[in-house]
Parts: structure tokens; sequence; C-alpha cells
């Protein structure tokens, strides 16, 4: 019999490299479970007043002795220099478990589609299908990869 690793059991959960992991929002017990695995860094991309936000999560986190950043993105209207901000962000932090996660994984999902394909160098056809093994972008956020792709081509980002 084999038992399933328990941050497995977070919702839509993926890895993206040893140090990198993105999920729908963890409840308290999978945070502690996140931070007994070695993470230190929490990436919240949702807004505080998610349906399923877990209320202080910051304090929380923080009070574990990890760090956290809160780098929310709206749902109907994403900033795209928020989302330039967010991928130097988890850049920055490449080299340090960092866990990153919004709601349902769907902001995530978007957000590590352009990291894979623009600082890791995966290819298109296969960012793609890692992205729609969580979801399909509806019109809003296909733009919002659009215009953050854009930015990125043009070469007018500076990574940390």
């Amino acid at each position: 019999m084999t038992t399933e690793h328990p941050l497995a059991q977070i919702i839509n959960v993926r890895m993206i490299h040893t140090n990198l992991y993105s999920s729908g929002q963890p409840t308290l017990a999978q945070l502690v479970q996140i931070r007994e695995a070695g993470f230190n860094n929490v990436i919240n991309l949702a807004l505080q007043d998610a349906s399923n936000a877990l209320a202080h999560e910051d304090r929380w986190v923080l009070e574990q002795g990890m760090d956290y950043y809160h780098f929310p993105l709206l749902w109907e209207q994403p900033s795209v220099t928020q989302g330039l901000f967010i991928l130097d962000a988890i850049h920055h932090l490449r080299d340090q478990p960092t866990w990153l996660h919004c709601a349902l994984n769907y902001r995530g999902a978007c957000v590590i589609y352009l990291y894979e394909r623009f600082y890791l160098g995966l290819d298109l056809p296969s960012a793609k299908e890692r992205l729609e093994q969580v979801w399909q972008p509806d019109e809003t956020w296909t733009g919002w990869m659009f215009a953050v792709e854009q930015q990125l081509t043009a070469g007018t980002t500076v990574s940390i």
C-alpha cells in the first residue's frame, strides 16, 4: 500500500522545481506541513477577503519563522506591473524553498506559466500543457498573460 505525501492533499498542488511549489489556499494544518517540509517562504496571490482565505495567515506564517509575501492580483482585473514584480520576486527566491498560493491556484498557474516560459526556459507547448492541468484561463487571464508576455519579450523589466 502506498501512502500519499500530506502536501499532495492541498488543492491543485504542483511542484515547479525543487524549491518552488504552487497550490490553492492551504489550511492551517497544511501550512504546518509546508513549514515542516522545509519551506521558508510563502507567497499569497489572493485577496484577503477570498471566501477560503485564512484569517491572519500573514501573522501565523511570520510567527512560525517563515517569510510571508502578499502580492494580491485582482481576479477581474489583474495588474501587469504586479505580475512582473511577482515574477521577479519568485526568481529572486529561486534558491529558497518557496510556496506560492492563491485561492484555487488559478492565478498561481498563470504566474507559473510565465515563470516557466521566461525564467526557466520551458517550451510553449509544455508550459501550456502544465497550465491546463490546473485550469484553462478565461479571457481576462489569457489577456493578462499576453500583456505580461509582451513586457517580458520587449525586455522592459529588470530582473533582481
